[in-house]
């Protein structure tokens, strides 16, 4: 048996984990990624929310973000415009996109309610960021 890097053995898990999220969301035509980007423009906002301050909430670098956001851009779920004042560019849910949101969000709850009670509510707290 080969003897597998710390990075390579905690990854397996993650991977996996990611290949059950992804699994629940397909029948929404989305991925687990796709639905952490339309989550969290979901949550904040109110005209949008610049690139940048998106990038952050969604732990990713902004070349990544807009790799991301193609996709979705192309199902109709999300705009990416100019903001009102400044350089920013600024995505915002198109009502289709509020509607796949609210739909997957169910399938997401569903299948994070299944990995707490597999791996335990308690000791996934205790690994939480602060």
């Amino acid at each position: 048996m080969t003897d597998l890097s710390v990075c390579t053995t905690l990854r397996m898990p993650a991977r996996a984990m990611s290949g059950a999220f992804d699994a629940a969301l397909a029948p929404c035509s989305m991925h687990a990624s796709h639905f952490a980007i339309l989550h969290a423009i979901n949550a904040a906002e109110e005209n949008g929310v610049a690139l940048s301050r998106l990038a952050e909430m969604v732990v990713l670098d902004r070349t990544s973000l807009y790799r991301a956001l193609g996709p979705i851009q192309r199902s109709g779920w999300l705009t990416v415009a100019p903001a009102p004042k400044g350089r920013a560019k600024v995505a915002t849910l198109s009502a289709l996109g509020h509607e796949v949101h609210d739909t997957a969000a169910a399938s997401w709850e569903s299948m994070k309610r299944r990995a707490l009670e597999a791996y335990g509510s308690e000791r996934w707290a205790k690994v939480q960021p602060a």
